[in-house]
């Protein structure tokens, strides 16, 4: 971190100390919180047919050998302009192994009023589970369970969640392949933080230049250059750093 001793300068100057260092610190936050990674994780099976769905701290609602290939997951209603719209949320085993989940009457949210999600498939028929957030698998004695909190409908301009169902993918360990964790800076808020940096340093350049004395090139190099950089160097990091993975195997397994 910048120490603040060094951003301090003599009250008689013709710059505004207080109001550089406020910037750069406010700057350096918010960059800072742009340092952010997104973790996820999944694991792959050897048979599909082998993965049981159940609610979260719940009953199993499908599990492997059953005749049952669709069980209800959740249901209820959700506000649309002056009603309210019923859903079902069902989970199924389609034939090719693969599970779904498939929310009826959630594509009755339509922009702009809302958007909807018809299904999702938590398991595909390659074995290979849908990303969840690394914090929501857990790998224990008897093997792993993938947490899904999932939202099927989102409302208004601000995207907050109609419909969110709960769910859980339990896999045994028998039919653990692999696990897979992935660790990914956000690329978007880098590209974003490096045109602002460039925009900076470019706006500083120009005051620079554009300077008739030595005092005031001092003072647009002071309060310009150190966020400019500090925000290019954020971004940059951002754009360029590469995705991590990490993956598990069990001892058993061939």
């Amino acid at each position: 971190m910048h120490s603040h001793r060094g951003l301090r300068r003599d009250p008689s100057s013709r710059g505004s100390p207080d109001g550089a260092t406020a910037m750069l610190l406010t700057l350096s936050a918010v960059a800072c919180t742009s340092c952010i990674t997104v973790s996820t994780a999944d694991v792959r099976t050897r048979d599909p047919a082998g993965v049981s769905i159940a609610a979260r701290n719940g009953p199993p609602l499908l599990e492997p050998g059953s005749p049952q290939d669709e069980a209800v997951v959740d249901q209820g209603t959700y506000p649309m302009v002056f009603d309210r719209i019923p859903y079902t949320i069902t989970a199924r085993r389609a034939s090719d192994r693969s599970i779904l989940l498939h929310c009826d009457g959630c594509e009755e949210a339509a922009f702009p009023i809302g958007a909807g999600v018809p299904s999702l498939t938590l398991l595909g028929a390659d074995g290979l589970s849908m990303p969840a957030a690394s914090d929501s698998l857990v790998v224990g004695r008897g093997g792993v369970s993938v947490d899904y909190d999932l939202c099927m409908v989102t409302l208004g301009r601000h995207g907050s969640c109609g419909v969110r169902t709960q769910t859980r993918l339990v896999v045994p360990m028998n039919d653990v392949v692999e696990v897979r964790r992935r660790v990914e800076p956000v690329r978007v808020w880098g590209y974003l933080l490096l045109a602002m940096g460039g925009l900076m340093l470019g706006a500083t350049t120009y005051g620079i230049l554009a300077s008739h004395d030595a005092t005031g090139r001092e003072a647009f190099a002071f309060v310009g250059l150190p966020p400019a950089l500090f925000i290019g160097g954020i971004g940059l990091w951002e754009v360029l750093t590469p995705v991590r993975e990490v993956t598990w195997r069990p001892e058993a397994a061939p």
